[in-house]
């Protein structure tokens, strides 16, 4: 598959965030392209600050990092900014103006590789609407196609977001959090179609969920983060509940220290695992 056989590669790398505080130190990991990944771990151990480290938003302070065959920042501005439209983001609260119209939203997904004056024509006019349908009726909102964002729920923002990555149709996909905002039938759906996806196009996925059940159940490959550490790195298949209680020991579900017992948020993925 050539050089961008694997999508991500970091070796020794460290990201410190303003204020000296270090999010990882000696972090070792390895992508192929088209996998599907899932990270795990309880909040603040470093999920979102990986994500962001791979979807070029951070500098790593040291060591080496690779993204669909380039080291971002040693490559030329064009470059960079060609491979940051070869990668797509889903946030957990998406950055969606309340105003703007979901078909514009959906569509903003084409921006990147677009022409400057087809860009700008379909912000007074939306040059592709059957294509923003399309994706919108993956996710059963085809119906909100002229809807303003800010008439939504939160979960209907989120797949307004999965349906413009989509659009996109990047090689690379970055989902932090994407279903939090969902009831938890409609967030197993929706992470199945978007693993169905990424496997239909060879799409690399990597999506941290606080849900563990969801990782379990639908992604290959599931990275454990605690403590700015890889703490496992297994086939859902090869994870006992020991591993899950150790990984998620020092928190409740609201993130705050506490003692004996798993945490409410992972008996759903306890009971997976058994």
């Amino acid at each position: 598959m050539g050089r961008e056989a694997i999508a991500i590669a970091a070796q020794d790398v460290a990201v410190v965030h303003r204020g000296g505080r270090v999010a990882f130190s000696g972090l070792n990991l390895s992508v192929h392209v088209g996998e599907r990944v899932a990270l795990i771990g309880p909040s603040g151990a470093g999920k979102t600050s990986l994500l962001r480290l791979v979807g070029l938003g951070i500098v790593p302070a040291g060591g080496q990092l690779r993204v669909l065959g380039e080291a971002p920042w040693s490559v030329a501005a064009p470059t960079l900014r060609t491979l940051r439209r070869r990668i797509g983001h889903v946030h957990q609260s998406p950055p969606i103006p309340p105003r703007q119209r979901v078909v514009h939203a959906v569509l903003a997904g084409g921006l990147g590789r677009w022409p400057w004056w087809r860009a700008l024509a379909s912000l007074l006019m939306p040059l592709d609407c059957n294509g923003a349908e399309r994706q919108l009726a993956k996710l059963d909102l085809a119906d909100r196609l002229f809807e303003r964002c800010d008439r939504l729920s939160g979960g209907q923002l989120q797949r307004v977001a999965l349906a413009r990555v989509l659009y996109q149709q990047p090689e690379l996909v970055l989902a932090d959090e994407p279903v939090s905002a969902m009831d938890p039938a409609l967030a197993d759906a929706t992470v199945g179609l978007l693993v169905a996806e990424a496997r239909a196009r060879g799409t690399t996925l990597v999506a941290s969920l606080h849900a563990v059940d969801l990782a379990l159940r639908h992604f290959d490959r599931v990275i454990g983060i605690g403590a700015g550490r890889i703490q496992f790195d297994l086939p859902p298949a090869a994870i006992d509940p020991a591993q899950l209680q150790r990984l998620y020991a020092a928190v409740d579900d609201r993130g705050v220290g506490r003692a004996g017992g798993p945490p409410r948020a992972l008996l759903p993925a306890l009971a997976v695992c058994r």
